[in-house]
């Protein structure tokens, strides 16, 4: 068992709802504002383009937070009857600024009636989200133009298949039968698994590089929130328990920060497929 993720993220994104970005999107807002009053026709000429693309770069940030929470809702955890198509649309519906920042489209093509299954929209949506998740670094990986994503459903014989696709390049280092394995640990003896053990990590504070638009995530730190940070990573350490109860602080000081990656298997690292790292 690694760290517990799930109860991370919802500090983080609890954190960061009035943070960084909250403050970036009202000052751009009262310039926008100020500009306009103050400037009047010239404000289009001088000012308008590089204040619009403060407000759309916030808006597609704030996706990130609205994503966590979205996946850790109460509500959404409970088992219920789950219709398909209408939680699809939902995830495309939060992502949807994040997406025309990235000039992505989006191709639905829904089979008739309204498919359902028993079981959480969270499980639903989680599996949409990391669809979309997938294509975007894929995307990021070719700089090219004219990036697509196809959601199709189809039913046969009384199941519904459910088709992605996308024009990236592809699904590249790794088999596709272990795309949906978690995290891989480079050095997983370090970690809890079947017994709690004195010298193995249980739970840490998070520190972890998100691929798709190359952000960081910390605690603790000058830039602390849900992919706050755009490298390097400014945090000032993690605070780490141990199967035998104990707390320990684990200083910034005691990281080579500069080779901070994946492909570092002379650091802690857990490695999941291609979206994400997290470093103890």
């Amino acid at each position: 068992m690694g760290p517990r993720r799930d109860l991370e993220s919802s500090s983080f994104a609890h954190e960061s709802a009035g943070n960084p970005i909250k403050a970036i999107d009202q000052a751009a807002k009262a310039i926008q504002r100020r500009g306009q009053k103050e400037f009047a026709t010239r404000y289009a000429e001088v000012l308008a383009e590089p204040v619009d693309l403060i407000l759309r770069s916030t808006d597609a940030l704030k996706v990130l937070g609205n994503v966590t929470f979205s996946l850790l809702d109460h509500e959404k955890r409970r088992a219920s009857q789950v219709e398909i198509h209408e939680r699809i649309a939902s995830v495309i519906q939060t992502f949807r600024p994040f997406l025309q920042e990235r000039a992505v489209e989006i191709v639905m093509n829904f089979a008739p009636g309204n498919p359902y299954l028993r079981g959480s929209k969270a499980a639903v949506e989680s599996v949409i989200t990391n669809f979309l998740n997938n294509s975007l670094v894929w995307f990021e990986q070719v700089h090219a133009k004219g990036y697509k994503i196809a959601i199709r459903t189809e039913i046969s014989n009384g199941n519904l298949r459910l088709h992605f696709a996308d024009n990236g390049p592809g699904i590249k280092g790794i088999d596709v039968n272990d795309v949906w394995l978690p995290g891989e640990a480079s050095h997983p003896e370090d970690l809890t698994q079947k017994e709690l053990a004195p010298n193995c990590l249980l739970m840490s504070d998070l520190l972890s590089h998100w691929h798709v638009d190359d952000s960081w995530s910390y605690n603790h730190g000058r830039r602390s929130g849900i992919n706050m940070d755009p490298g390097p990573p400014a945090f000032s350490g993690l605070n780490q328990l141990y199967g035998d109860g104990r707390v320990v602080w684990k200083s910034v000081k005691r990281f080579d920060v500069p080779n901070l990656n994946p492909g570092n298997n002379a650091i802690g690292v857990i490695r999941a497929y291609s979206t994400d790292s997290t470093y103890y």
